[in-house]
């Protein structure tokens, strides 16, 4: 989602961004470029027996020009040096997108790019080492069924191999990275085209450009099977509903998805796994005012499950920083306190039974998004469950033996309603 702010964010200018961006990138090629030479300089050995493995025919194997061996020489330097080098261009990449990633984002950005480079590379030698030799002994196994005569280029040979490891690899590691975006959740018939354009289609487009002359003839029908290949990584996710949470309607008719979160700060309110009533998303927290970390994930959660409310129970979220309901506001949601502080069982033991009573009481007790008769629906469904024997904390209201307490902003008129329930 674009324009998602996070805490850590500093202001810096375009500028400054593109001077960090170009400092690493210019680290990683100076790196490759001075191993390059070095293992250039070593390559030969390597090479002729790579060919004679690679090569079906050996006695027709050819070179037809002297600049044909160097290139194949430095060619073969520059990959190597490449695959040395991949992780120190992964810790780079990495190093300079993770200021804007929240903490899940992070842990599954950092994994997706260790899989994708360990397949690319894996790939890349499988093909080299067995998939082409395989293929060009199939090829001249079909020449000499049609009687041709085989002169086999040396060159020609290198080409088409570093051109297969390069399809193979980066197909290879779009299709694990699709498959495993879609396996943690981040695939849905919601984002499944966006997908398509913003990986599957950039992808072919690289793809042809950079194999524009070795794949000469097949280019096309090559795109064709690469997004095909895609597509079946894509289709078990392409039906999978959206992820989201329950929605209520509020008073204007717009759809409303809340959470919960109930904050144990100092050991306050510390209710842990018991989620309170529907339709609250619940998520418990030790220190939300005092812990970055803690901040993050409630905002990575409402970016998530597409949240338009996060009501924190405990305090009124004004210890909390300014840039968390900046944060909040980033990703469409909103953020409120539900105060607690006077309540009796702040600094009790709030496993007990009355204790969680009085929180679902106050959480019934929430206006907005509900309209003020829907509020006091839910309060009276809540004292309903009461048992008959219930003290409850500020300013209760005294019904047969049964002592309740109603929200704050609840309007004088439910207390009427209640004594008249109560005297029926």
């Amino acid at each position: 989602m674009a324009g998602i702010r996070n805490e850590r964010d500093v202001e810096r200018s375009l500028l400054l961004h593109l001077e960090e961006g170009t400092a690493r990138l210019g680290f990683v090629v100076l790196f490759v470029a001075v191993l390059t030479p070095i293992i250039t300089a070593y390559t030969k050995e390597f090479l002729l027996a790579w060919l004679q493995t690679t090569s079906p025919c050996a006695a027709c194997l050819t070179v037809f020009e002297p600049g044909a061996w160097i290139s194949i020489r430095w060619t073969a330097g520059l990959l190597m040096a490449t695959m040395l080098a991949t992780p120190l261009m992964a810790w780079n990449i990495r190093a300079f997108v993770r200021p804007a990633l929240l903490p899940l984002e992070a842990r599954r950005f950092t994994v997706g790019l260790m899989v994708f480079v360990g397949v690319v590379v894996g790939v890349s030698v499988t093909t080299a080492m067995f998939l082409a030799p395989w293929l060009f002994q199939s090829a001249v196994q079909s020449a000499e069924a049609a009687s041709l005569t085989q002169a086999l280029d040396a060159a020609s040979l290198a080409r088409i191999t570093l051109a297969l490891m390069w399809v193979l690899s980066l197909t290879s590691g779009a299709l694990v990275l699709t498959l495993a975006a879609g396996m943690v959740g981040l695939l849905d018939e919601g984002n499944i085209t966006s997908w398509r354009w913003k990986v599957n289609l950039p992808l072919t487009l690289i793809l042809i450009s950079t194999t524009w002359m070795t794949t000469t003839g097949i280019r096309w029908p090559m795109a064709l099977v690469v997004l095909g290949v895609l597509e079946i990584g894509m289709l078990p996710f392409s039906k999978r509903p959206v992820r989201t949470c329950p929605e209520v309607l509020d008073s204007d008719g717009a759809r409303r998805r809340l959470m919960l979160v109930e904050c144990a700060c100092d050991g306050a309110l510390a209710f842990g796994d018991r989620k309170p009533p529907h339709p609250f998303v619940h998520h418990a927290c030790a220190n939300l005012c005092g812990s970055l970390k803690e901040r993050e994930i409630v905002v990575e959660r409402a970016k998530d499950l597409r949240l338009t409310d996060v009501i924190v129970a405990g305090c009124t979220t004004e210890p909390c920083p300014v840039g968390f309901g900046e944060a909040l506001g980033s990703v469409g949601c909103n953020l409120r306190g539900l105060d607690l502080r006077r309540v009796e069982f702040v600094r009790t033991d709030s496993t007990s039974r009355s204790a969680r009573q009085q929180r679902d009481l106050w959480i019934a007790g929430v206006l907005e998004p509900w309209s003020e008769e829907q509020m006091m629906l839910r309060v009276r469904a809540a004292m309903d469950e009461m048992p008959e024997a219930t003290t409850f904390l500020h300013d209760p209201i005294n019904l047969s033996g049964r002592t309740y307490a109603l929200p704050l902003h609840a309007p004088m008129s439910m207390v009427q309603t209640a004594l008249e329930r109560e005297g029926q």
